[in-house]
């Protein structure tokens, strides 16, 4: 969880300006979403859609476009295959 909390705070970090005592608590739980998204089997195109409907549902941000984020899924589900596939070595 934390390498792709660290993907997604380089990557994708709509908390950025946003200040408060949550904030951590805030993108841990956006972190651990993405995760279990990924360990169900998600596709480039729906991490994408979670990350959109994250920044625009929950978060107010207006005109996102899932295809901006379509790097981002890849390099968190590239990231996630490998360390699962590595860790799952005898």
């Amino acid at each position: 969880i934390e390498r792709i909390g660290e993907v997604l705070l380089k990557s994708w970090d709509p908390l950025a300006s946003v200040s408060g005592p949550n904030r951590e608590e805030e993108r841990a739980r956006y972190i651990q979403n993405v995760v279990a998204l990924l360990a169900s089997g998600a596709s480039d195109r729906q991490v994408a859609e979670h990350l959109c409907a994250l920044e625009t549902k929950t978060l107010g941000y207006q005109d996102t476009d899932p295809n901006t984020l379509l790097p981002t899924a890849k390099k968190v589900r590239l990231l996630y295959r490998r360390l699962t596939s590595s860790s799952q070595a005898p």
